[in-house]
């Protein structure tokens, strides 16, 4: 007679993960706000949206992942951060749109499940989603053996936020004069790992307790830095009618800011404006990579971009202080074919 076969025996645990999903359900609860009707566990997240003062309402929605951080974050067994990093990079695309968030989900995609990780990064959810005020409504847990290896996962998030159709930064106003303020990253956000793990971890991870010059933190604390939320920032700044704001992820400087300028105008970056922190100057210099190459893979100290009138630049750089950001002057805008070129 046949031996009985089990979901267990083909590497999916059932039980396991219901029993981790019953605690991330007790986590969740204080993300969740009184628009949340129901959550974690429906079939569907119900979310009833606050529309006061809102006379043309448009949401605004966003995927996206952490690519290979991933990959350093389990190496040496810290996943908390990887929460804020999905969450954060959410948030930040659709709130240089004008939108604020109002929910958020999560894909966690394993070889085999591992409640340690999922309850770490879950938690890092949590917290992101408290801070920026939206609700962490839903999500998925999937266990793939054979897709994945035994100890591999994958992370996902998708967010929705909110706007006044009014209030949609459409970058039609940039034009030639305008000032480029750029807002300072703490580290490599969630972009260009694949090179990084490259140099220097292509064999193994010895080099994370690596230094780096005039850094206080090893290699291994920078490269896990959490990317930076700028909505309070961005927040703030809506006391002032800016021309539009570029989110610098995947594609630098050169890749994102390119995306909201008109076809008549061009994007001039001076190089050496801001400090470029040191850790972009060690990969650089371990990679022997060319400036245009380091330029179109990180965002080299510059996480948002915010496009004003020359007459509001001051106001602006006050109002990036006052939020406890670092910001400064990098370039204008002028006439040309559309494109962002450095001096």
């Amino acid at each position: 007679m046949a031996e009985k076969m089990t979901y267990r025996q083909a590497g999916v645990d059932i039980e396991a993960k219901e029993a981790a999903i019953a605690k991330i359900k007790r986590m969740v609860g204080g993300s969740q706000s009184e628009q949340v009707l129901r959550g974690i566990g429906a079939f569907g997240g119900l979310y009833r949206p606050n529309l006061k003062g809102i006379s043309e309402p448009v949401l605004v929605s966003s995927a996206d992942g952490i690519g290979t951080k991933v990959m350093l974050a389990n190496a040496v067994g810290r996943f908390k951060n990887l929460g804020h990093d999905l969450v954060n990079h959410c948030v930040n695309d659709i709130a240089v749109m004008g939108a604020i968030p109002l929910f958020f989900l999560d894909y966690l995609a394993f070889g085999r499940f591992r409640e340690e990780v999922a309850l770490e990064v879950v938690a890092g959810f949590v917290e992101a989603c408290s801070a920026n005020g939206c609700a962490l409504l839903g999500g998925e847990t999937a266990e793939m053996p054979d897709l994945y290896e035994v100890n591999d996962f994958d992370v996902a998030g998708f967010i929705v936020g909110l706007v006044d159709e009014k209030s949609i930064y459409d970058n039609q106003t940039i034009q030639p004069g305008d000032c480029l303020v750029g807002i300072a990253s703490n580290g490599l956000h969630t972009n260009g790992y694949s090179l990084v793990r490259k140099l220097f971890f292509a064999r193994d991870y010895e080099r994370c307790s690596e230094r780096v010059d005039k850094e206080e933190e090893p290699l291994i604390d920078l490269l896990l830095r959490p990317h930076l939320t700028y909505l309070p920032v961005i927040k703030a700044l809506k006391q002032i009618r800016l021309k539009g704001m570029a989110h610098i992820t995947g594609g630098g400087i050169p890749g994102n800011l390119i995306r909201i300028l008109p076809e008549s105008v061009a994007a001039w970056v001076q190089w050496g404006s801001w400090v470029v922190p040191p850790l972009f100057m060690h990969i650089q210099a371990e990679g022997t990579i060319e400036r245009s190459e380091m330029q179109r893979v990180f965002n080299l100290g510059i996480g948002l971009i915010v496009v004003c009138a020359p007459d509001q630049r001051d106001q602006v750089l006050e109002v990036v202080v006052r939020t406890g950001y670092s910001g400064w002057q990098i370039g204008e805008i002028r006439s040309g074919t559309r494109g962002v070129f450095f001096d």
